[in-house]
């Protein structure tokens, strides 16, 4: 989006200076998209969620936690992890539900919430959904565990 005002405005004032750079972020966005996807390995990622408690009557409380681990031999730059939960079953006391973060390789990295439950019955959790960004944002992979 930038490169193509960058170009119209060089194109505008005869400046070739805006021109080069218009042309220059125009590349590199179409360079970087092979180069990400080549070293982005979505599957290295391991991802899931520890409850404190499998059953939860009403006006109690939940704690989920999720934990994500790199397998890999590279970082992720920029991480985005939601847990997903159904608003009007479940209401959301303590914490938040997703986390945007970057990951060293073989590490992990953890965080939790609290939830409590509107109504009695038995519900399902999730799924998580995972974004990797590289570190300018211009290109992303998205997978979703259920």
């Amino acid at each position: 989006m930038f490169a193509v005002f960058f170009l119209t405005a060089g194109f505008a004032f005869v400046n070739y200076f805006l021109l080069y750079f218009g042309i220059l972020l125009l590349f590199s966005t179409i360079i970087s998209l092979p180069i990400f996807h080549y070293k982005m390995n979505v599957e290295e990622l391991r991802v899931h969620r520890e409850l404190e408690k499998e059953k939860v009557f009403k006006d109690d409380f939940v704690h989920v936690k999720v934990v994500i681990e790199n397998a890999g031999r590279s970082g992720f730059d920029f991480i985005e992890v939601r847990d997903n939960y159904n608003p009007e079953l479940f209401r959301l006391i303590l914490g938040e539900n997703f986390i945007s973060t970057r990951i060293g390789a073989k590490s992990t990295v953890k965080f939790s919430y609290v939830l409590e439950p509107k109504v009695r019955g038995e519900y399902a959790i999730g799924p998580l959904s995972i974004i990797v960004k590289d570190r300018l944002g211009f290109n992303s992979l998205e997978r979703i565990v259920p």
